[in-house]
């Protein structure tokens, strides 16, 4: 089995990481999954004002064809102005319970 980190790309491409959370929680009868088109709003750079001053780039971990995982990769550069700092953060991270698809999703976020 094959194991791809794919950068998201495009409005398809969010909505699929969007929808990619739903196979994480299926079997989780506390899950409720979120309203796609409220979550693409996190996601949209021009009615986000967060993106006015940072930027993201989405990932999913792909295994023969099924997402495994995802992560976001964000970087803040009004955070780093202000804290003369040169971090980036990551969030939305799922993943199924294998350590080498979580391992190659963080290395992707940190490069």
């Amino acid at each position: 089995m094959s194991l791809e980190i794919v950068p998201v790309a495009g409005k398809s491409g969010v909505r699929r990481f969007i929808k990619s959370q739903r196979l994480f929680y299926k079997n989780d009868s506390n899950f409720v999954s979120p309203i796609i088109s409220e979550e693409a709003k996190n996601f949209d750079r021009v009615k986000n004002p967060l993106y006015q001053h940072a930027d993201y780039q989405l990932f999913v971990a792909e295994q023969d064809g099924t997402v495994v995982g995802r992560i976001a990769a964000i970087e803040n550069r009004r955070h780093n102005e202000i804290h003369n700092d040169r971090v980036g953060f990551f969030g939305f991270f799922e993943s199924i319970d294998d350590q080498e698809v979580a391992n190659k999703l963080f290395d992707a976020a940190k490069d």
